[in-house]
């Protein structure tokens, strides 16, 4: 399921992106598209530069309801791309609604974390 999250337009973390993202580029790589496509960039702990992105705080997530049904009707739901924060808010509400496991991970890694060998998992009641 693609989810689109609204966030408010004047929230203050659009004026200083800190959140990295996308592959990890050579010096050389990460200035040219600083200066081809303005991208705000950062040496990531010494293991390559990446591109920084604004991580604002979602204020709805637009398919909530669906997601809601789909998970109390049993489906594995696999929504929410972004931040941790609303993912774990997410899942704890589903964990406490009865659910009894919750994932949190990229699509990339999918079949690795449904074979448990990554992502975030939780189980459980709450």
């Amino acid at each position: 399921m693609i989810t689109q999250v609204l966030v408010e337009a004047d929230d203050p973390v659009f004026q200083q992106p800190s959140k990295p993202i996308g592959p990890f580029l050579t010096r050389e790589q990460a200035e040219e598209r600083r200066d081809r496509l303005g991208w705000k960039i950062l040496d990531d702990a010494g293991r390559g530069w990446r591109r920084l992105v604004a991580s604002p705080r979602p204020v709805r997530i637009v398919q909530r309801l669906m997601i809601r049904v789909s998970a109390r009707a049993g489906h594995i739901v696999i929504a929410c791309e972004g931040s941790m924060g609303p993912k774990v808010e997410a899942i704890v509400g589903f964990l406490k609604a009865g659910g009894k496991r919750g994932l949190i991970t990229s699509p990339a890694r999918l079949a690795e974390a449904l074979d448990g060998r990554a992502g975030t998992h939780f189980v459980g009641k709450i």
